[in-house]
C-alpha cells in the first residue's frame, strides 16, 4: 500500500503523537509499504525550530524509510491560546496546499487528531486526491480542552464541536486508541461499524528490562537512590503539583528521590514550585532525547502515571503505560477507568485515586518497603505487553484495516 499520513508532530519531536505515528510508519515500511508523512518543522514544545530545519518553507527527507514532507510552520511554544490557534490554522492551510501539490500517489489518507484541524486538512486532501479518509482519534477534542481547563465553553468550542461532528460523519473509518473513545463517539450518533480500536503499543526491541540500574542512575547522580520518576509531557492534564506535594512528604526517607523528565506548558510552574518548597529530593531534567527514554524508565524503581480527576480521562490510556511495562518497571497510576483496569489486569502496578497526594505517598511507601513486590509487578508488565501490545503485531492489525478501506468508493465533496 501507499499511505499518506498527516500529523502536526513527528520526530525529532518526541511527544506521544510523534512517537505513535513514527513507530507505526516505520513498522509499515519494514513490511514493504510506502509511507509518506506530511508534517511541520519540528519545534514542539518550546516553539524553537530544531537546528538543520530552520529557514526553509518546505523540505523532504527520508527517515528510516519513511518519506517525510515538511511544510511551512508557524513555530510557537506549547502555551498561549491565540498563538497556538494560529499555529493550528496555518498548519492546516499549509498541509492542504503542500499535500495537493507535493504528495505522491496514495491509496488512503490518514490524519491524526488532536488537533482537529489536522484531521480537517486530511479530509480536504482526501477529497482533492479522491482517496478514502481515515481519521485517527487519540483524544476527544474539544471535550478534552474543556476538561483540563484550557478553554471554557463558548463560540470557539462550539465551532470545534461542529468540525468534530463533520469529520466523524465524513470519515470512511475512525481509528481510536481505547474502547472508551469508541463508545463516546458512537454515543454521538456515529455508526459503530466504522469505528475500530487500534491501541497504542510499544517497540519491544527498543524498550526492554534494564538488568543493572546502577550505571544509569550514577549518570544522573542518583546511585543508591530509590528513584520515583515522571517521564513525559508536563501539561495541564497531568496535575504534576500533586507529585511535588507528594515529594515534600518524603523528607524522612532520604534515599527516595523524585525525577521529572520532559517539557510542556506546566514545566516552569512545576520547577518554580519545587524551588519555592526548597525540595532537594527532586531533580528536573527537562526535555530528553527519545533515545534516552528507555534508559530513564529502566533505571527507575517506580514510574508515575498521573492524570487530572475528570470523567473524560476514564476512557484514556496514556501511551507511556506500555513503555513502562516493557521496561519491567512497576507503576503507580492515578487515574480511574480503562487505563487503571489495564494496569490491574496486567498486575503491573498500583492504581490510586487521581490528584491524591495521600494515596500517592502510601503507594510509594508500599513499593519502597517491598522491593520484591515491585520487581514482580515489573516482570508481570513486561510479559503482558509482549504478548498483547507489541508494536509490530498492532501495526499489522492497523494495516489490514487500512487495506480494507483503501477499496472504498472515492470521496466526493459533500456538505
Amino acid at each position: 500500500m501507499s499511505l499518506l499520513f498527516l500529523t502536526q508532530y513527528f520526530p525529532p519531536e518526541s511527544n506521544a503523537p510523534a512517537n505513535r505515528v513514527y513507530e507505526f510508519a516505520k513498522a509499515w515500511t519494514e513490511m514493504g509499504h510506502q509511507v509518506q508523512v506530511l508534517t511541520g518543522f519540528p519545534n514542539h514544545p518550546n516553539g524553537v525550530i530544531h537546528p538543520g530545519y530552520r529557514g526553509k518553507p518546505f523540505m523532504r527527507e527520508n527517515l528510516d524509510g519513511i518519506e517525510v514532507i515538511r511544510t511551512l510552520t508557524f513555530a510557537t511554544a506549547n502555551k498561549g491560546k491565540l498563538r497556538r490557534m494560529f499555529q493550528f490554522f496555518t498548519f492546516m492551510v499549509a498541509a492542504i496546499v503542500q499535500g495537493a501539490f507535493g504528495a505522491k500517489r496514495c491509496d488512503v489518507v490518514i490524519a491524526t487528531s488532536p488537533q482537529l484541524l489536522v484531521a480537517l486538512a486530511g479530509y480536504v486532501l482526501s477529497v482533492i486526491l479522491r482517496k478514502p479518509f481515515v481519521m485517527e482519534v487519540r483524544d476527544i477534542w474539544p471535550e478534552a480542552i474543556v476538561a483540563v481547563g484550557l478553554m471554557k465553553p463558548g463560540p470557539v468550542i462550539s465551532a470545534l464541536e461542529i468540525v468534530e461532528r463533520f469529520l466523524y460523519r465524513r470519515a470512511k473509518s475512525l481509528v481510536v486508541v481505547t474502547n472508551g473513545f469508541a463508545e463516546k463517539i458512537a454515543a454521538k450518533g456515529i455508526d459503530p461499524s466504522k469505528i475500530v480500536v487500534v491501541p497504542n503499543a510499544v517497540d519491544i526491541r527498543q524498550f526492554s528490562i534494564l538488568e543493572d540500574k546502577t550505571p544509569a542512575k550514577s549518570q544522573f547522580g542518583l546511585a543508591n537512590k530509590f528513584v520515583v520518576s515522571y517521564i513525559g509531557t508536563h501539561g495541564m492534564a497531568h496535575n504534576l503539583a500533586t507529585v511535588v506535594e507528594t515529594a515534600e512528604r518524603f523528607q524522612d526517607l532520604p534515599d527516595v528521590h523524585f525525577l521529572f523528565a520532559g517539557d510542556g506548558a506546566e514545566r516552569k510552574r512545576i520547577e518554580a514550585l519545587v524551588a519555592e518548597k526548597g525540595l532537594k529530593n527532586v531533580t528536573m531534567l527537562g526535555q530528553q532525547s527519545r533515545q534516552l527514554v528507555p534508559s530513564l524508565i529502566g533505571m527507575s524503581d517506580v514510574c508515575l502515571v498521573p492524570l487530572r480527576k475528570t470523567p473524560l480521562f476514564d476512557s484514556t490510556i496514556p501511551s507511556k503505560i506500555y513503555e513502562i511495562m516493557a521496561c519491567g518497571v512497576p507503576m503507580i497510576i492515578s487515574v480511574n477507568g480503562e487505563a487503571r483496569r489495564l494496569v490491574e489486569r496486567a498486575k503491573a502496578g498500583l492504581g490510586i485515586e487521581p490528584e491524591s497526594a495521600d494515596h500517592m505517598e502510601q503507594a510509594i511507601r508500599e513499593l519502597h518497603a517491598s522491593r520484591e513486590k515491585g520487581e514482580t509487578m515489573g516482570r508481570n508488565g513486561a510479559r503482558f505487553v509482549k504478548e498483547e501490545f507489541d508494536r509490530l503485531r498492532v501495526a499489522s492489525r492497523y494495516i489490514r484495516h487500512l487495506k480494507h478501506f483503501a477499496q472504498a468508493t472515492p470521496l466526493t465533496v459533500r456538505v
